[in-house]
C-alpha cells in the first residue's frame, strides 16, 4: 500500500529537506561504525519532530535487542526491563513481526489492534490505560506519548524496529511526517543491515539474555566476561568507577545473578549450547 493511499493525500509534491541529504552523508561514512543508530537518529530529526529515538531488534522468539536509545540510560531501568523481560510479546509491533508484517512505517495507533487481544496485567506487568494508544502501559514506561514504528526487515527473518517517540497531540504524527520517513525507508533499511551485519561480526557469542541489559550495560558486561576489572572498564570508557558499578549491579539484577563467576558461567553455558547446535 503506497504512502498516499494509507495515510491520505500528501499536498503537493513531496520534498525531503537538504539537511536530510547532508545527514546521509554522515551515515554513509559510519556505515561501519557501531555508532551507526546514532547517526540514523541524527537523520531522522531532520524529516520530523520527536523526543526519543529507541532502535530494537527482534529475532525469533528472542526477548528484544536494544541497540540504540537517544535518551540518557537509566531513564526508564525499570518500565524497559518490564518491556524486554515480558511486554514485548503482546506489544503490537512484536506481533506484527511475527505474522510477517512489520516492514513499513506505522503509527502506533494504527495498528494498536495488532496487540494480543487477552491481557494477564499481572504476567506482562502492564495496566491498563484507555488514554494510551494500545489501551495499556507497561509498569515504569512514561505514559501519555504517541509513537511511530519504522519496521526493518534484516536477513535471516530478523527485523529492525525505530520507534520514534514525542509526547501526544490531537493530530498525532500526520500524514505528512509518515510519509516523509516511508520515503527513505529503503535507504534505512540498507543502512541497518549493514550495520547489523557488522555488528554480529564483531561480537562474540553471548547469551540472549543480553537483550535484556541497555547497549552500555551490555559493553561492560563484555568487558567483565573478558577479565577487566572495575578500574579497566572505567579507564577504557572514561566513565567513573562509580558509574561502572552502578551498570554492573543494575546488570547483575536484569541477569537475575549476583557473582561475576555467575555472569561467566551464563556466558559458558550459551556458548556450549551454541556449539552443540553447529553440530
Amino acid at each position: 500500500m503506497s504512502c498516499t493511499a494509507a495515510y491520505g493525500k500528501v499536498p503537493g509534491p513531496l520534498a525531503l529537506p537538504a539537511s536530510w541529504a547532508d545527514s546521509c552523508v554522515n551515515i554513509i561514512e559510519m556505515l561501519d561504525d557501531s555508532n551507526l543508530p546514532l547517526s540514523l537518529a541524527n537523520s531522522l530529526s531532520t524529516l520530523i519532530s520527536f523526543e526519543e529515538c529507541r532502535q530494537i531488534v527482534y529475532s525469533g522468539d528472542a526477548p528484544p535487542l536494544v541497540v540504540f536509545d537517544s535518551l540518557q540510560e537509566n531513564t526508564y531501568q525499570s518500565g524497559m526491563a518490564n518491556y524486554l523481560s515480558s511486554s514485548y510479546a503482546i506489544n503490537p509491533t512484536y506481533r506484527m513481526y511475527r505474522a510477517g508484517k512489520l516492514s513499513g512505517v506505522h503509527r502506533l495507533r494504527d495498528i494498536a489492534h495488532f496487540k494480543a487481544p487477552e491481557i494477564d496485567l499481572n504476567k506482562y506487568r502492564v495496566s491498563a490505560v484507555a488514554t494510551e494508544e494500545i489501551g495499556y502501559l507497561t509498569e515504569g514506561m512514561p505514559a501519555g506519548n504517541e509513537e511511530l514504528c519504522v519496521g526493518l526487515n534484516l536477513p535471516g527473518g530478523v527485523c529492525a524496529m525505530i520507534y520514534l517517540t514525542r509526547q501526544r497531540s490531537m493530530q498525532g504524527f500526520s500524514s505528512d511526517e509518515v510519509c516523509r520517513i516511508s520515503a527513505v525507508a529503503a535507504f534505512l533499511t540498507s543502512a541497518f543491515r549493514r550495520y547489523w551485519q557488522k555488528s554480529r561480526q564483531r561480537e562474540t557469542i553471548y547469551p540472549s539474555e543480553f537483550g535484556l541489559l541497555s547497549p552500555r550495560e551490555r559493553e561492560i558486561a563484555q568487558l567483565l566476561i573478558k577479565g577487566h576489572s572495575t578500574l579497566s572498564i572505567s579507564l577504557r570508557l572514561n566513565i567513573s568507577v562509580t558509574t561502572v558499578k552502578t551498570h554492573r549491579k543494575n546488570l547483575y539484577f536484569k541477569l537475575n545473578i549476583s557473582t561475576q563467576c555467575e555472569l561467566f558461567s551464563l556466558y559458558a553455558n550459551s556458548l556450549q549450547n551454541e556449539l552443540v547446535s553447529l553440530r
